[in-house]
């Protein structure tokens, strides 16, 4: 509002104010994502992924548009027993780091699939990109809270996102795994208890 009624330093300082109030913001929303995870939650039901799935990138549009992208569901995922409120968080975090993690000169690709697991008493959601991918010796470690392996003036976020994502799983009875390589994408597959 007041930008350029002061000398150019002091615009610059402001603008640095404006950002690290905006990250510490994005900060405590995570961690207040994360610890309302332990608080009671909605009683599990069968909840249909694939609606999930189908409202999330609904929610996401204006981030799919503006990114050229395109998010595609290949196979019919299955129901699981589960919240369906951390269900649309769980995609929410995935979707959302394909998108944030794309390749600047290459419009992202997103492909959700699933199906039942190895275990005839799981289903599985695996959802893959063609983004900037990682190294495989750190699949692990993008699990742990604020694990960042980009600067933050790379890629925004706060490195609680993937934690989130794997409390969700684990709180659900699942698991989530990740694979990558650089340059060629990431893939993260979930599994839940089916419904």
């Amino acid at each position: 509002e007041h930008q350029g009624d002061f000398s150019p330093g002091s615009d610059v300082l402001l603008r640095k104010i404006d950002g690290a109030a905006v990250r510490m913001q994005r900060l405590i929303n995570d961690l207040l994502s994360l610890s309302n995870l332990d608080q009671a939650s909605h009683p599990p039901k069968s909840v249909d992924l694939e609606v999930v799935a189908r409202e999330t990138i609904a929610d996401l549009e204006n981030q799919i548009e503006d990114f050229g992208a395109t998010v595609t569901i290949d196979s019919p995922l299955p129901a699981v027993r589960a919240d369906p409120i951390h269900m649309r968080q769980l995609f929410l975090n995935l979707i959302g780091n394909s998108l944030k993690y794309r390749k600047p000169a290459e419009p992202p690709l997103v492909r959700i699939s699933g199906g039942r697991a190895e275990d005839p008493a799981f289903g599985f959601v695996r959802i893959s990109d063609n983004g900037i991918g990682f190294e495989d010796k750190y699949r692990d470690r993008i699990f742990l809270l604020f694990q960042r392996l980009h600067r933050r003036d790379e890629y925004d976020g706060t490195g609680i996102g993937l934690a989130i994502c794997r409390k969700i799983a684990r709180r659900h009875g699942g698991e989530i795994s990740a694979h990558g390589a650089p340059g060629l994408g990431s893939v993260f597959t979930v599994t839940l208890p089916l419904a």
